[in-house]
């Protein structure tokens, strides 16, 4: 048993790379087997013309360029009839067809025959644009159809026809693309009755938006957790109370607060994990807030560095010590250290004096600076 279980293991261990190349060979053959876009365009141009307007056409040769614009426009014959035919996201081709064609087309729709008389010289309408219309629809739509699986399915797919144009210098304004395949097929009608030239011009496709990856992106897990919300809120200040006091509050209530309350609020989680320490300000009219963690102790540590190198006088200098020990005093402490008053007596105190002015803190001013 365990003998015939290896040789069933190595058998399909030889088998994968045998089934591998068939499947490959078998996509190249289909590839391989795929019309072009001069064979899929040349077939459709006969068939319409069989199935839609019971004209019979055969295309005896062709031609495929590839052209820049100002390339293409040299290249077509102005003395033909100019359509345009339009595509999605706004790519725009031509088609050319000669007074023979044009001439051949209205003979046959209008009076059931196709004279082979040269066509008189004369100036092309509306009318012969829409006589010809079901031609050039029927043969975007067929060429697109044998395209679909394709890699050329791009160049012919949505196209459709758009309007007759008056000139090539109409036909250049209203090009985007750069890059043009231009087919050319020469047409016989009517069993050889009437000859002419018949051209198509194909706007490159656009091309397919690849972002590049970022290598230093996360994945996994860590991608899913960059792009989780955070909601954060603003602590202005941290305020102990007991239960009862707090019970009592209500809307109009003042709150006493200390002088350097919009210096020292914090940015937070909801539940109540610091982020960062920030500052209170105004910007272009705004309330606003600046990250000040590493920006506010640079600063206090230069004031500090500044106040040592200068002689004060000793009740200044201890002034000054006591000014920095308090700014670097956390704010929890402060509390805590605070007197212990009673809060409906500093409430109704804080009720009956007039509120300062709270002090202009404009976010484009340095932090930790004397103001002018």
């Amino acid at each position: 048993m365990k003998l015939q279980h290896a040789e069933e293991t190595m058998g399909g261990e030889q088998a994968n790379p045998i089934l591998r190349r068939k499947t490959t060979a078998g996509r190249r053959q289909q590839e391989a087997r795929a019309p072009s876009a001069k064979r899929a365009l040349r077939l459709a141009l006969a068939r319409t013309a069989e199935t839609r307007l019971r004209l019979g056409l055969v295309v005896t040769s062709a031609t495929e360029q590839s052209l820049d614009q100002e390339a293409l426009i040299a290249a077509l014959d102005e003395s033909g009839m100019i359509l345009l035919i339009e595509g999605p996201d706004g790519r725009a081709g031509a088609m050319v067809l000669d007074a023979g064609i044009v001439a051949g087309v209205v003979q046959h729709q209008t009076t059931g025959r196709v004279s082979d008389a040269p066509p008189e010289p004369r100036r092309f309408t509306a009318t012969d644009a829409a006589i010809v219309a079901p031609l050039v629809e029927g043969m975007l739509e067929r060429a697109a159809d044998d395209l679909a699986q394709g890699p050329e399915a791009d160049w012919v797919a949505g196209l459709r026809f758009g309007a007759r144009l008056d000139g090539l210098r109409a036909l250049a304004l209203a090009l985007r693309a750069s890059d043009f395949r231009l087919f050319g097929f020469s047409v016989e009608l009517a069993a050889g009755a009437r000859r002419g030239e018949f051209a198509v011009a194909l706007p490159a496709p656009p091309e397919p938006d690849t972002p590049e990856p970022d290598a230093a992106a996360p994945k996994g897990p860590a991608a899913t957790a960059t792009r989780a919300p955070v909601e954060l809120v603003a602590i202005l200040h941290r305020l102990r109370m007991p239960l009862t006091e707090a019970a009592a509050l209500a809307p109009g209530t003042l709150l006493p607060l200390p002088g350097d309350v919009l210096s020292r609020a914090v940015i937070a989680t909801r539940d109540g994990q610091t982020v960062t320490p920030v500052s209170l300000g105004r910007l272009d009219g705004m309330r606003a807030l600046r990250l000040s963690g590493g920006a506010v102790a640079a600063g206090e540590a230069q004031a500090r560095g500044t106040a040592r190198q200068q002689p004060a006088a000793p009740d200044e200098e201890r002034t000054a010590q006591e000014a920095v020990s308090a700014s670097t005093r956390p704010a929890r402490h402060t509390v805590d250290e605070r007197p212990k008053q009673d809060f409906a007596e500093r409430s109704a105190k804080a009720a009956t004096e007039p509120l300062p002015e709270l002090p202009p803190l404009e976010i484009d001013a340095p932090f930790g600076g004397a103001e002018e």
